[in-house]
Order: structure tokens, then sequence, then C-alpha cells
């Protein structure tokens, strides 16, 4: 693996083909991933992007006093769900990008 000037990594494939990407820690990317979500339809991918927007909506209206309610770790659950449609988190991973979301709320 080798770095550009912007300090992106490249690697090469065993095709040859060199894929980039940020530095952004070790984030375990499953290639086939990839493939699956250019196989939904427009609707579909339209789709996924509007239940994500609603679940996000849901999920900012939930308080810190509330988030162990049953309702409220239902929306975690699903939200955890559709991360593992693009990669699987670790709970390091989960716990951190939920508190980069509290942070920016």
């Amino acid at each position: 693996m080798t770095k550009n000037s912007r300090g992106d990594s490249q690697k090469k494939t065993r095709s040859g083909e060199t894929k980039k990407r940020k530095n952004v820690g070790e984030i375990p990317i499953n290639t086939t991933i990839g493939r699956k979500y250019e196989s939904l339809t427009k609707e579909q991918k339209l789709q996924m992007k509007k239940d994500g927007d609603q679940l996000m909506k849901d999920i900012v209206r939930c308080d810190e006093e509330r988030s162990r309610k049953p309702e409220v770790q239902a929306l975690v659950q699903r939200h955890y769900d559709a991360l593992r449609f693009f990669y699987e988190p670790n709970p390091e991973m989960y716990q951190g990008l939920a508190d980069m979301y509290v942070a920016t709320r």
C-alpha cells in the first residue's frame, strides 16, 4: 500500500487496478457491497435514502433519558442493521459513530 501527496491510501488489487481511500483508520470494507448497492434499482436506492433519512430524524428526536426504552433501542437496531448493508461495524466503531452523532447534535 502506498500513499499519495494528500495522504490517501492506494492499494493495487489482484487485477492491477489501484483503489484509493482516505486514511480513516482500518475499516473492514467488503468489496462485494459496492456491487450489491449498484445492483439496486434507482427506486430502491431512493427508498433506501428516504428510509435512512427518516430513521435519522426519528433517532434525533430521542434524548438520553429515553435511550434505554425499547422503542429507542428498536431504532438503534434498525440503524445498526442498515449500516451492515455497507460494512460490519465492530462495537468500538459503532460507539465512535454514536459519539460523533451526539457531539454534532
